[in-house]
């Protein structure tokens, strides 16, 4: 197998995301509303017991349009649900989809950091704004999860769309058992290996049928629209800068 790339190392990183789906069935698909809204309601007890007026007033207000971006979110994974179990989806319907799935994921996003970010004058003291930023982390790093279940949703699709059934078959269940779901940012080097070493033991299963690892590697990397979060970014610099040998 030739070298990866950084674009390939990007889309390789993405694929935990698939690797668990896969796993879960698509779990995760159907109850992110669920679970965002949960988080919510325990950031809502946070502003009720230690938020001022101005904050409890500006926090309802950001809540009512989280809660119809989050709707919104929710509305379009079931959409790409449906694609995913849909053995022919229409190109044109899943762009659609992923276009208004990804700008609302963005505006919660813009709408996290604010609510994040909140002044120390709505709350009661700064033991209360720790505790509040807190709890948006979480909620933070949730949503970074929902984009990475829409993204590995889309891959699906365009796995269905791109390859035969017979290679999206051993494809989807290549990565399902060599493709680690996670990764910790404390021990970067590692799980570099690890991804390296996946990458070599999908190759060498698919091997009797050509190229089709570094197919797949090549198309994911060229033709799907995958935003790094800050994680990733933090991860693929110190990989890039252990290869120089500064890790």
């Amino acid at each position: 197998m030739e070298s990866l790339n950084n674009q390939q190392f990007i889309a390789l990183i993405k694929l935990r995301h698939l690797s668990k789906a896969v796993r879960s069935d698509w779990e995760m698909l159907g109850k992110s509303k669920t679970t965002v809204g949960t988080l919510l309601r325990e950031a809502r007890i946070v502003m009720d017991e230690m938020g001022t007026s101005s904050g409890k007033s500006e926090f309802e207000t950001d809540l009512f349009s989280l809660n119809q971006l989050i709707s919104t979110v929710q509305d379009q994974l079931n959409i790409l649900d449906a694609f995913i179990r849909d053995s022919t989806p229409k190109g044109e319907k899943v762009h659609e989809a992923w276009i208004v799935f990804s700008t609302a994921v963005d505006a919660a996003m813009d709408k996290f950091v604010q609510i994040m970010e909140y002044p120390s004058s709505y709350f009661i003291d700064d033991e209360a704004l720790k505790t509040w930023k807190e709890v948006w982390h979480v909620v933070q790093s949730y949503l970074y999860s929902i984009r990475g279940i829409g993204e590995a949703a889309l891959v699906k699709i365009k796995i269905a769309q791109n390859f035969t059934q017979n290679e999206a078959s051993q494809l989807l269940n290549n990565i399902a058992r060599h493709i680690p779901d996670s990764f910790n940012l404390l021990d970067a080097n590692r799980y570099l290996s690890d991804y390296i070493q996946a990458a070599k033991e999908i190759e060498e299963e698919s091997g009797k049928d050509g190229n089709l690892w570094d197919r797949f590697l090549n198309f994911l990397a060229g033709n799907i629209p995958f935003k790094q979060t800050p994680e990733e970014r933090v991860m693929m610099r110190r990989w890039l800068e252990g290869e120089l040998g500064e890790l």
